[in-house]
């Protein structure tokens, strides 16, 4: 922001700002979260439309002897767009955590967002479910989002340089889910020098290395896996423990103390990331990131079990996340900004269930095994553009297209198997302007567009929000939006402990979910004390219940004692509130 004026922007994921002003000197404070604040004298009508390249350096906390010294400790901010919040993983290690440094389970200590029970990494914004939310890491979208029975985020916060959290006055390029938008950018590694470090504790391992890459880009690789299949800790039976004790997710309720039971948990993830400058016009990108957890556990039963001719049960599950990115990012005549995207994202399950049931004899011995196969592809190509058209209107607009594939697969020992598959195409179109009426009244209002291939519908989900400087020290601000969900998640119960996730796309049987949510806040900002009070509505419609079915595939088919209808009750929801922050810095 310039000092002394109301004249500022927010840069875009990749730094880029254009501030338009004809101040002949000037005070240009720039500043990020964790990173000192660079002050830059300077005179706009002297420079014209300038390129500026500007370097921060983190804040460091210095230690002598055994007395701590230094400034803010920051891990978030709250810019003064409506219901937005900046946070950054920099810091979050003085959180309370277990284990490690999480950063779903530190999201869940701001207004608004919970985690769910224990077991559970989901997060749970104004009363919208985890499956309602859009997450996004470098473009790519991320289905599965926990390790170890959600006691870990799927996302390691060693790849992540910071965290978009939008909550309402959600910006209209981003859809597709009716909840909230968490925009995760990965870190581009140090264009200065090698960077190697090493990590452990009570469960995981890790290693990220960067690396310069011609003094004009970079490597980030970090990689992070537990080792609890090879040594278990006291910690891992702890919260193994507390998961199978009938307390936690009860993951199996036949278990009982003369129970033999060897569980086998272990989880892994990746995260690549190549970044190349061949100019400061110009930013290419390469992201991949991967994620595996698998479960074996085998329950061995006592002769004399309660359970009739029970001897043996043995289930096993494998979730795979895996995605790439390839991004090109350009800044034309510095007030014009070009993005175009291409991303990959994959989700896959796979589990089985198997008993094993002695004969009357006890000398044979009788299996029933269950198993299933789920597939979800999201190939997406989006184009977007910024342009600040003057002092008053910078203009955002692009398109997109999604394309899904569905497979889910589903068996009971020798039967034939239950078999899915669906693809579909979601493309959509957006507009928005950010409209600054007066130095201290902002308007930010907006139009997208989709088209779904499985149904014969456009989709119009308009957005409007606003903030008003009222003082120096006082903002109201507002927003009203609509959103649309062509996604459904489906638990499938009889898998390990109601882990098992199933996605399923709308169609004429299946209705997308829609959204609408009002919001009104007040905002006081006084030097290091920030509190801001807020009020918000939001309703559901067409929120589907799979909770009688027995599998997903049963959810495309209509029940033929109801002509024309299907297997899937749909109801409507609401959630309403008050939301109260303090930050002292």
């Amino acid at each position: 922001h310039i000092q002394n004026t109301h004249q500022g922007d927010i840069t875009n994921s990749d730094g880029y700002f254009y501030i338009a002003s004809k101040l002949d000197s000037c005070s240009l404070n720039v500043s990020y979260i964790g990173y000192e604040t660079v002050q830059i004298p300077f005179s706009f009508s002297n420079s014209g439309d300038t390129l500026r390249v500007i370097e921060f350096s983190p804040k460091v906390i210095r230690a002598e002897g055994i007395t701590v010294t230094g400034n803010d400790i920051e891990f978030f901010n709250q810019p003064l767009q409506t219901d937005q919040i900046s946070f950054s993983p920099r810091h979050i290690a003085s959180l309370p955590k277990l284990g490690e440094t999480d950063i779903f389970r530190s999201l869940k200590l701001l207004p608004g967002i919970q985690i769910g029970n224990i077991g559970s990494a989901g997060l749970y914004v104004r009363g919208g479910t985890p499956d309602q939310n859009l997450i996004l890491l470098d473009g790519m979208s991320v289905y599965q989002t926990d390790h170890f029975y959600g006691f870990f985020s799927a996302i390691n916060s060693e790849a992540i340089k910071d965290i978009q959290i939008y909550k309402g006055g959600i910006p209209v390029k981003y859809g597709g889910r009716s909840s909230s938008v968490i925009e995760l950018t990965g870190k581009q590694g140090n264009t200065k020098k090698r960077k190697i470090s090493i990590y452990s504790n009570l469960i995981t391992a890790g290693l990220t290395y960067e690396e310069p890459l011609f003094e004009q880009g970079s490597l980030f690789l970090t990689y992070r896996g537990s080792y609890s299949h090879y040594y278990r800790t006291f910690l891992f039976d702890h919260i193994y423990n507390f998961l199978t004790d009938g307390e936690g997710q009860n993951s199996l309720s036949i278990s009982n103390e003369s129970t033999d039971y060897s569980p086998r948990l272990s989880f892994f993830d990746f995260n690549g990331k190549v970044t190349y400058m061949p100019n400061d016009q110009n930013v290419i990108s390469f992201s991949y990131f991967s994620g595996e957890d698998e479960i074996n556990r085998k329950y061995d039963f006592p002769t004399n079990n309660t359970i009739a001719y029970l001897d043996a049960v043995q289930d096993a599950a494998i979730w795979k996340n895996e995605s790439g990115s390839l991004k090109w990012a350009r800044i034309w005549n510095n007030n014009v900004y070009s993005h175009f995207l291409f991303s990959n994202s994959k989700y896959s399950s796979k589990a089985f269930h198997q008993g094993f049931y002695l004969g009357q004899s006890q000398s044979s011995t009788d299996t029933i095994k269950i198993s299933d196969d789920n597939k979800l592809s999201d190939l997406n190509v989006r184009f977007d553009n910024e342009w600040t058209l003057n002092a008053s209107h910078d203009i955002e607009f692009g398109y997109s297209q999604k394309r899904f594939k569905t497979h889910y697969e589903f068996q009971i020992s020798d039967n034939p198997s239950k078999m899915k598959l669906y693809n579909a195409v979601l493309n959509s179109v957006y507009l928005q302007d950010r409209w600054k009426y007066k130095p201290v009244i902002e308007f930010v209002y907006g139009l997208r567009v989709s088209d779904f291939s499985l149904l014969d519908k456009k989709y119009f989900e308009p957005r409007i929000s606003f903030n008003y400087l009222f003082t120096d020290f006082i903002t109201l601000k507002g927003s009203l939006d609509k959103h649309t969900q062509f996604l459904h998640r489906f638990s499938n119960d009889f898998m390990i402990g109601g882990k098992k996730f199933v996605w399923l796309l709308s169609n004429d049987l299946l209705d997308p979910i829609s959204s609408n949510q009002i919001n009104l806040g007040i905002r006081y900002d006084y030097i290091d004390l920030t509190s801001e009070v807020t009020i918000f509505k939001r309703d559901f419609i067409n929120l589907a219940n799979f909770s009688y079915l027995q599998f997903p595939s049963d959810a495309y088919v209509v029940e033929s004692e109801r002509e024309n209808e299907n297997n899937v009750y749909f109801g409507s929801g609401s959630s309403k509130g008050i939301e109260l922050l303090i930050q002292k810095k």
